[in-house]
C-alpha cells in the first residue's frame, strides 16, 4: 500500500530524524508546528524516518480520520536525506525511487531525447547510404550523378 503513488494527492518528506516513538496527534504536531503545514489535506501523504534508516512512517488523512502507516525493510535501508529539518514535497518519480531504495536526489540522470528526422539516400558514388543534405552536395558537386539516380532514398 505504502508504494502505490497513484492513492496519494501530494507527498512531502520530513527531512532530517524524526523520532518514531510518535503516534498520529504527535506526528499531525510536527507537520502542524514544526513544518507549518496541513496535516489534514484530503490524499496528502507525510513520510518520516528515524535514526534506522530501515524503518520509516507514514501519515496520510483519508477524509475521515488519519491512517498510519509504518514500514520495515528487512534487509537494505531507505537513502534519506538528512541535510535540513524541512519538509519538501517530492515527486511520484522521486517517491518510487525512494521506495526502491535510491536517493531522493539524483546526481545525474539520463536526459530524454527527440531525435531529428533525417532522410537517408544511396549514394552510388561511395556505395554507402548519406543523408539527405549529404547526397544533394554530391549531386551538385558531380554533375554527373543526377537525382533519379539517387532516388532509392529513405526516411529514419
Amino acid at each position: 500500500m505504502l508504494g502505490e503513488v497513484s492513492l496519494y494527492s501530494r507527498i512531502y518528506l520530513a527531512y532530517g530524524y524524526t523520532g518514531l516513538r510518535f503516534g498520529i496527534d504527535g506526528l499531525a504536531r510536527v507537520v502542524q508546528d514544526h513544518f507549518e503545514l496541513d496535516p489534514f489535506q484530503k490524499g496528502a501523504l507525510f513520510l518520516f524516518c528515524g535514526r534506522r534508516t530501515g524503518r520509516v512512517k507514514g501519515l496520510l488523512w483519508e477524509g475521515d480520520g488519519f491512517l498510519l502507516v509504518y514500514k520495515r525493510l528487512e534487509a537494505g535501508r531507505f537513502r534519506w536525506p538528512r541535510t535540513a529539518s524541512e519538509a519538501r514535497e517530492v515527486t511520484p518519480e522521486q517517491f518510487t525511487w525512494l521506495m526502491q531504495g535510491l536517493a531522493v536526489e539524483q546526481k545525474s540522470r539520463i536526459k530524454e531525447v527527440s531525435p531529428k528526422r533525417t532522410c537517408w539516400l544511396f549514394c552510388t558514388e561511395c556505395r554507402n547510404f548519406q543523408p539527405l543534405s549529404t547526397a544533394h552536395a554530391i549531386i551538385r558537386l558531380t554533375k554527373k550523378y543526377c537525382a533519379q539516380r539517387h532516388a532509392g532514398g529513405f526516411c529514419a
